[in-house]
């Protein structure tokens, strides 16, 4: 973030202070994220119970260091700070004018994410600054119903960022490819789009990602927007247009044909019988048959 950004650090310090998002209000179905909370800290002296489901925090200035479930890990500037719903943490030795914003919530599909990708607290270096720019202009100005979908996308989008710190070295292209894919599921996103960007031929990018994972790139996609959708219509009651608009099906028609292709029953024989069966999502699904070969893998600052 540069000086014209509007986030950037305070020359005085202010208090902390936190917005609720009545998400509810604005919906006539449950929507899938509870408990949000976005705010601005000038200090670390805040409660921790105003943030006590998943948190991540983004440092826009200062230092010091963080004891998450009893591993220290520092942070300076720039840095983003992930909290799961189950973490203990307390930050320590903080140096400098801190200046963090923060994103609070809780949603029961965000574990299934968290165990597919290997996702655990922690602090990662990754290029968020926009992301939480967008999110703390929700403080300021009111998109009503807009301001769900909003930050619903940009938890993915953080999330898949994080993801990314998961990386082989060198980088393979079937990996660099399956993370492009992973970014854009609830983008309209066309495999034209990933081959420009990676410049390379769509017979490349196709034959490079079905040898290592035994599919193509669209099936891949399609079944990844199939598990979140089982996890959305196994934990809420979002309506089945809805569900269908967040990812990228071009009606509720599609969906369902698509849906009960991949599963065999529709989504709303789904549902029901995830909710007769009163047991969470199997979260191994989500990556059955895409298991790359073994790599070894490093994680920055973890």
């Amino acid at each position: 973030m540069n000086g014209n950004d509007t986030v950037k650090s305070q020359k005085n310090p202010k208090e902390n202070f936190f917005k609720p998002f009545l998400i509810d209000d604005y919906y006539p179905y449950n929507f899938p994220l509870k408990d949000i909370k976005i705010g601005r800290l000038f200090d670390t002296n805040f409660n921790k119970e105003t943030f006590k489901n998943y948190a991540i925090f983004y440092v826009i200035s200062g230092q010091g260091n963080i004891l998450i479930d009893n591993k220290n890990k520092a942070f300076s500037a720039n840095d983003t700070i992930f909290i799961c719903n189950d973490s203990q943490y307390s930050f320590l030795d903080v140096s400098g004018q801190i200046d963090l914003i923060v994103l609070s919530f809780s949603a029961e599909y965000v574990h299934h994410i968290l165990v597919s990708y290997s996702i655990n607290s922690g602090v990662f270096s990754i290029d968020a600054a926009d992301s939480f720019q967008q999110l703390y202009k929700l403080t300021q100005i009111d998109r009503g119903k807009h301001a769900g979908l909003i930050i619903a996308n940009t938890i993915h989008g953080l999330l898949m960022l994080m993801s990314s710190v998961f990386i082989s070295s060198p980088q393979s292209l079937s990996h660099t490819i399956r993370l492009e894919l992973d970014s854009h599921v609830y983008d309209n996103f066309s495999i034209n789009d990933l081959t420009e960007s990676l410049h390379i031929s769509k017979s490349t990018l196709m034959r490079t990602f079905k040898q290592a994972y035994g599919v193509s790139p669209h099936e891949y996609l399609l079944t990844k927007r199939i598990q979140i959708a089982k996890s959305l219509l196994s934990t809420s009651n979002l309506a089945l247009k809805n569900i269908a608009y967040l990812l990228c099906f071009s009606d509720e028609r599609y969906f369902s044909f698509a849906f009960t292709k991949k599963t065999g029953m529709s989504p709303t024989q789904y549902r029901s019988k995830s909710k007769l069966r009163k047991t969470p999502f199997n979260v191994d699904e989500t990556i059955n048959g895409f298991t790359p070969p073994p790599q070894k893998f490093v994680r920055s600052k973890n």
